[in-house]
C-alpha cells in the first residue's frame, strides 16, 4: 500500500501544477482537494487522468494578470503546464504527451519554446533553477494544509485505503501513450458550496450557506447573537458578491439573515 508520505508528494505535484496555471493560491488549494476527492470512487484512477483533471479545473479558474509577478506566469498556460509537468512532476515527454493529448514531437517543440521564453524572463538564473524555486511554493506547511483538506474531503467515505493504493501509481508515473483514456467527467461545484468554502477560508465559521437557482439567490445565515449578525452582515454580503462576480454568477443576489441560538453548547441541560 502506498504510504501517506507518497500521498503528500502527489498532493504537492497537483498543487504546483494548479498554482502555475490558475495563478491563484486559494483556488489552487481548492482544485487540489477537488481533484483527489473526485477520484475517490475510481478503483484505478490513471495518473494521466489525474493530471488532465487538474489542468482542466485550473484553466477554468485561471486569472489574467496585467503585470505578472512570476516569470512563469508571463508564459501561455500550456507552456506553464508543460514546464511544471517536466521539471516539478518529473514526467517524460511521452508522459506529457499523454496528459496533453498531443503528439510527442509537438510536445518536444513546445517544451523548447517554453524554456526559451522563460529564460528570457530570468535574470541570470537557468530554467532548472527557476523551476526548483517554483517547487518551493509548496513547502512542508503547505503540504500539511493540503493533507488536512484531503483528509476532510475523504472523511467518512471508507475509501482512504483504496485511494492510497490507487494513486500511488503517480510515483513513478507510468508511460501510458498507447492506452486510450476516456474523458474525465467533472460536475461543477454548486455555487453555495464554493462560497461556503471561501468564507470558511477567511475565518467565518458560524454560518450556513444555501442557493436557489430559479430565483438566482444565495442565502447566508449567521448563527449566533444579534450583535454577531450586525457585525458580520455587510462583510459577508460584500465577500459573497465578490465570489459571485469571480465565478460568473454576477446576476445572483445575496441575502444575509440571522439565526438565533438558545444554547451555544450542545448537551448542556438546564
Amino acid at each position: 500500500m502506498t504510504s501517506e508520505k507518497d500521498l503528500k508528494e502527489d498532493l504537492k505535484r497537483v498543487y504546483l501544477l494548479s498554482y502555475a496555471i490558475s495563478q491563484h493560491e486559494q483556488k489552487a488549494k481548492k482544485i487540489t482537494a477537488k481533484v483527489f476527492h473526485n477520484i475517490i470512487d475510481e478503483e484505478t484512477p490513471s495518473p494521466v487522468a489525474v493530471y488532465q483533471h487538474t489542468i482542466r479545473l485550473s484553466v477554468h479558474h485561471e486569472m489574467y494578470r496585467d503585470n505578472p509577478s512570476e516569470p512563469l506566469w508571463r508564459l501561455p498556460w500550456s507552456y506553464r503546464a508543460e514546464l511544471v509537468l517536466r521539471y516539478n512532476c518529473g514526467l517524460s515527454l511521452e508522459e506529457i504527451a499523454s496528459v496533453m493529448k498531443e503528439p510527442v514531437v509537438q510536445m518536444e517543440g513546445i517544451l523548447i519554446r517554453a524554456e526559451e521564453q522563460l529564460l528570457e524572463q530570468l535574470e541570470g538564473a537557468t530554467v532548472e533553477e527557476e523551476m526548483q524555486r517554483w517547487d518551493r511554493y509548496c513547502d512542508d506547511k503547505k503540504v500539511l494544509e493540503l493533507t488536512k483538506r484531503f483528509n476532510k474531503k475523504v472523511k467518512g467515505t471508507g475509501r482512504r485505503k483504496n485511494i492510497y493504493s490507487a494513486i500511488g501509481a503517480l510515483i513513478p508515473l507510468f508511460v501510458l501513450v498507447s492506452q486510450y483514456f476516456s474523458e474525465y467527467h467533472v460536475e461543477e461545484e454548486p455555487i453555495h458550496e464554493v462560497i461556503y468554502e471561501e468564507l470558511l477560508d477567511e475565518g467565518y465559521t458560524d454560518i450556513q450557506v444555501g442557493s436557489n437557482k430559479e430565483q438566482k439567490e444565495v442565502n447566508i445565515r449567521v448563527v449566533g447573537s444579534t450583535e454577531t449578525y450586525k457585525r458580520l452582515h455587510h462583510q459577508l454580503k460584500r465577500t459573497a458578491n465578490k465570489i459571485l462576480d469571480a465565478e460568473s454568477y454576477d446576476d445572483y443576489e445575496v441575502e444575509v439573515e440571522s439565526v438565533a441560538v438558545e444554547f451555544k453548547v450542545s448537551g448542556v441541560n438546564d
